[in-house]
């Protein structure tokens, strides 16, 4: 059965054991979840909450309060709740409060899963991480957004409930890299397998509950012998990245020496741009150049020889470049849906014709950025200035104007 966060078992000896932790940004995780149960496993999901944006329903001694994770004091609240000692409460709710909007409540409902661990009590000690990614992050449609490296924080933070982690499925897009991989292994010290994908991943419906089925199989007991040949003859199977204990890391892939994979991202430079300006504009998310080059930003971020200095440049171009992509298609109606009021009323001010930012080009959308810029001058108002910071963000595809779960 598919069980609800904290429904865990008393408090005892913890054991290492089958049952499943399914952590889904995207509603198919239910799907996923539901199919992992009836193969007879005890599934416990976290989703995004029932009771709202980063809302968590009290539960025990707590039932009937909400915690509103939205704010530190009820971050603090809630991690006083989970009983833990004052120095690991401290540490749980500096993690949740590094998460951004929309996801600490899956965050949250996480740390209370684990809080069980920490007393004494078994937690699941296997891990499915479901949802979009691009290699160091996980989210869903129109849901927030947790960096890998937050679950990680959140593991070490709570490490009687991590080291009860046997096996990992990174259920996302891209995450198959042997940075990803050796890092989850420092986060759950007693991992022993990892399953993940080097390129794109199936969706719930399209090949992701028959990989679920077949790590299923080959996870179950005390087997560290996970390799990626399971996933032959499926959809995208030829994607997936596995490790165990024994084979270390395979993605099936022989990179390229590190020099030539960095010259061939850089000699899409001008390509890039272009789109970037309006110049080329990318048809279809799944193909064309635009496609081609992020594949192959991803290529180099987990080719094992890239030094670490040059990584944070590469995932933020990798990151506008997602956002490129699904430009037309995503990106651009999402911000007229949330800011196109405002953003029409500070053209109208001006005397500009107000533009609909979901049906202009990129380049026609750059052109209408430019006169309200020209129009406001050096000084404008409160109102015009707030319009220009989001326009800004949509032209410079800033995540802190374009969140994850618009892509």
């Amino acid at each position: 059965m598919v069980r609800a966060p904290g429904a865990g078992a008393p408090p005892g000896q913890p054991t290492f054991n089958n049952d499943v932790l399914v952590l889904g940004f995207n509603a198919g995780a239910k799907a996923e979840a539901d199919s992992l149960s009836k193969r007879g496993n005890n599934v416990t999901l976290i989703r995004d909450s029932y009771a709202g944006n980063d809302k968590i329903a009290g539960t025990g001694a707590h039932k009937g309060k909400t915690f509103d994770l939205s704010t530190d004091a009820g971050v603090d609240q809630f991690a006083f709740s989970l009983g833990l000692p004052a120095a690991q409460t401290t540490e749980v709710a500096k993690v949740l409060k590094g998460v951004g909007p929309d996801a600490r409540d899956e965050m949250g409902q996480l740390a209370r899963v684990w809080a069980g661990g920490e007393k004494g009590g078994k937690v699941p000690s296997r891990v499915v991480l479901s949802g979009h990614s691009g290699g160091s992050s996980l989210w869903g449609d129109d849901n927030g957004s947790v960096r890998y490296d937050q679950v990680r924080d959140l593991a070490k933070a709570m490490p009687k409930a991590a080291a009860q982690v046997e096996d990992l499925h990174l259920a996302a897009c891209y995450a198959g890299s042997q940075d990803n991989a050796d890092k989850f292994k420092e986060a759950f010290p007693n991992l022993k397998t990892q399953w993940a994908y080097h390129d794109s991943a199936p969706g719930t419906w399209s090949g992701a509950q028959t990989h679920l089925a077949r790590w299923d199989g080959a996870t179950r007991g005390r087997k560290e012998d996970l390799d990626r040949s399971i996933a032959s003859g499926t959809r995208k199977g030829d994607n997936v990245a596995t490790w165990n204990r024994t084979k270390g890391f395979d993605d099936g892939q022989t990179p390229l020496p590190i020099d030539q994979q960095r010259g061939i991202v850089q000699g899409q430079e001008s390509l890039y741009q272009d789109h970037l300006q309006g110049k080329q504009v990318q048809t279809s998310p799944g193909s064309g150049p635009l496609r081609d080059y992020y594949n192959d930003l991803q290529r180099l971020l987990r080719h094992p020889d890239l030094p670490a200095a040059e990584r944070p440049a590469l995932e933020e171009r990798r990151d506008q470049a997602i956002r490129m992509i699904y430009y037309s298609q995503n990106v651009a109606p999402k911000f007229a849906a949330h800011h196109g009021s405002a953003i029409s009323q500070a053209y109208t001010s001006l005397g500009l014709n107000a533009p609909d930012f979901a049906k202009l080009s990129r380049s026609d959308a750059l052109a209408a950025i430019n006169a309200l810029d020209a129009k406001a001058g050096a000084h404008p108002s409160a109102s015009v200035a707030e319009a220009q910071r989001l326009l800004h963000g949509l032209r410079d595809l800033d995540p802190s104007v374009i969140p994850a779960g618009w892509v």
